[in-house]
């Protein structure tokens, strides 16, 4: 019998596996030859875009502990050659063979496979990933085609690569859709500041949370959300985009099954790429501003009821007929598990719920998951990689195991109702989370957390707060600390200006009433998401896009005008000039000014004790900073019933 059988060897079973032979564990990994999506894409030659997760959520940090030099956005390419290398790296524990089946008993389990062959386990890590009809698209609709019209019944980051592929050969794109929230990828520091980029997945301060979880979504989302008309803003330019949130009750904000889609936003991508679009386009940078193609009106909204008349092919919105020339359905993400069988006998049905944080399964023994959570927005392998820490934990600690198990019907009780409230189970987005609170929720549990009481000055509430919650930040110390991790939180402290300017926002957020915050985000020079007014100025731009497409791809294109769909995008862009004559310069960028003023402030006294500066003994802090500062040292909601011992 060995220790773990892992079934799956893709980009999920990484770090696992590397903690089992870091231990001296007895492992397999039984996985099927080229069977990863990253797999197919590199075989139908379509790895030729970049990830919606920035390096520092892309790769897993004992790599990014010596390859990290800039918080991009990888290419495809480069993550599919990481995968290959840590696939060669495990390649003499890895059989190479598909489970068929797994038996499960009390104290082991029996993975049998096509081959007749069969592993009896004392644990079995499932890391197979998902399936999803999308990704067949992805790799089989021809690019090629030109002046088309392609029906969506579906909008994720997937759909969006597939339409930023397809629109510069004035292809039309109609998304039937009951909603998607879109946000930016990159964010450009502030004038005056050099220009390099921040990725948005790095700015989510994401243990504010604990602060108070309503005031985390408003100041995190600053009115991105229909929380009444913003001019400036992509839904009130297109209100066929807002998704109805009315089901939720949760604890959480955002809540567990937030549909989120990335795009580079088109004055961001001209910042970094417009200098040699050719160069950028050929190695994958795509622009894929689904809220330019709205504005611009190459992509159309319908809702969801639409009529279709798959016969005729044929939907109705905007006030036509309009025939489509192909159907892009999607469908949700199923995982790719392998029949498993309670006892040998009783079929064991997956339903994420039913499992605590995604990881163990209520109803089977020393059986774990691996890579079925997935994020809203970014950070797939911050995700995997702690939960690959907690399942080596579960493995090698039988103490630590038997405290998880022993109330794990209260433990799935409580974290269903913190992040789901009581809404009914959506199966089809149950399992997308923000990332950031799950690392935590994961590091607290295995005791290798950060603790806002043990925060001495005001440069440790900044990385407390304001640092994200990658999962290099819990491999500092402990058991599970990783060479090279304090050099690395430095190069990416000094990217990212110390996340300064993230604690300031956090501050003076805090500092305004909800209706005042509100009125003060619209003094931006730029919003961190969906701002609108950068559209319209970069039409010739977009141009210069899609020629220089169209050269990198050698395309041929009919441009034939569509009169028929020009009276479409009319129409649906009525609400869209509605809002453009709405929207007014402010009078000054109080927001830009505001910011650049509480960095100037709070910069001298970074190493300064917070006890001194809350009790006004240094600093010279006016009252409402002071309680601000006092407050992060004990916040009101950092008790998780999940995580109690």
């Amino acid at each position: 019998m060995i220790d773990v059988c892992i079934i799956g060897g893709g980009f999920s079973a990484v770090p696992l596996a590397r903690e089992l032979e870091r231990t001296g564990a007895d492992f397999r990994i039984v996985s099927e030859a080229g069977d990863t999506v990253w797999d197919r894409l590199n075989a139908s030659g379509r790895l030729d875009f970049d990830l919606v997760s920035s390096t520092l959520t892309s790769f897993y940090s004992f790599d990014l502990a010596t390859t990290f030099r800039e918080d991009l956005y990888p290419t495809a390419t480069a993550f599919h050659a990481m995968q290959q290398r840590w696939r060669r790296e495990f390649s003499d524990r890895t059989v190479r063979d598909l489970v068929v089946r797994v038996e499960n008993f009390e104290d082991h389990s029996v993975v049998c496979t096509r081959s007749g062959e069969t592993f009896k386990a004392r644990h079995v890590v499932f890391c197979t990933g998902f399936k999803r009809a999308v990704m067949g698209d992805l790799a089989s609709v021809d690019y090629s085609v030109t002046n088309r019209t392609f029906l969506f019944d579906t909008m994720g980051d997937s759909a969006n690569l597939i339409i930023s592929k397809l629109v510069p050969n004035n292809n039309r794109i109609i998304v039937r859709t009951n909603g998607f929230f879109p946000i930016d990828k990159a964010y450009f520091r502030p004038r005056g500041m050099l220009p390099a980029l921040f990725a948005l997945d790095q700015l989510e301060f994401h243990n504010f949370r604990y602060m108070s979880n309503e005031r985390y979504g408003s100041i995190l989302y600053g009115g991105t959300y229909a929380d009444g008309r913003n001019p400036i803003l992509l839904y009130d330019h297109f209100p066929a985009a807002v998704r109805d949130g009315s089901h939720v009750t949760s604890r959480s904000r955002p809540p567990n099954g937030t549909v989120v889609v990335k795009y580079w936003p088109i004055d961001q991508y001209r910042q970094r790429f417009g200098a040699d679009l050719e160069a950028a386009i050929a190695q994958g940078y795509l622009l894929n501003d689904i809220a330019m193609w709205l504005h611009t009106g190459r992509v159309i909204l319908a809702p969801k009821d639409a009529p279709v008349d798959f016969d005729r092919q044929t939907i109705t919105c905007a006030g036509v007929e309009r025939r489509f020339d192909h159907y892009v359905r999607g469908g949700p993400e199923e995982p790719r598990l392998p029949p498993v069988l309670i006892g040998g006998v009783t079929p064991w049905r997956y339903r994420y719920r039913d499992n605590f944080m995604g990881v163990v399964p209520r109803d089977l023994n020393n059986v774990y998951l691996i890579g079925y959570t997935r994020p809203s927005s970014g950070g797939l392998a911050n995700i995997t990689e702690m939960q690959g820490l907690l399942v080596h934990k579960l493995i090698t600690r039988p103490d630590f195991r038997r405290r998880v198990a022993g109330r794990l019907d209260d433990r799935i009780a409580a974290y269903d109702a913190h992040y789901y409230g009581t809404a009914e189970p959506r199966e089809h987005y149950d399992h997308l989370v923000h990332y950031g609170f799950y690392t935590d929720d994961i590091a607290r549990l295995i005791g290798v957390d950060h603790r806002p009481d043990q925060c001495r000055t005001l440069r440790d509430l900044v990385f407390y707060y304001a640092f994200p919650n990658d999962a290099f930040k819990y491999r500092l110390r402990g058991e599970y600390a990783v060479d090279g991790m304090g050099d690395l939180i430095r190069r990416v402290n000094e990217h990212y200006l110390g996340f300064l300017m993230m604690f300031a926002y956090l501050l003076d957020g805090s500092l305004l009433a909800p209706e005042e915050r509100g009125v003060w985000l619209r003094t931006a020079r730029r919003t961190f998401i969906n701002d609108m007014r950068p559209k319209e100025a970069h039409r010739p731009f977009l141009d210069r896009y899609v020629e220089a497409y169209r050269r990198v791809t050698n395309a041929r294109v009919d441009d034939t005008t569509d009169d028929e769909w020009e009276a479409m995008a009319r129409r649906a862009g009525a609400d869209r000039d509605r809002a453009v004559r709405d929207t007014r310069a402010p009078d000054r960028f109080r927001f830009d000014e505001d910011i650049g003023r509480e960095m100037g402030r709070l910069t001298p006294l970074l190493d300064a004790d917070v006890g001194a500066l809350v009790g006004g003994g240094a600093g010279g802090l006016d009252e409402p900073r002071r309680e601000f500062l006092a407050s992060l040292l004990d916040p009101p909601e950092y008790d998780l019933p999940y995580l109690r011992p």
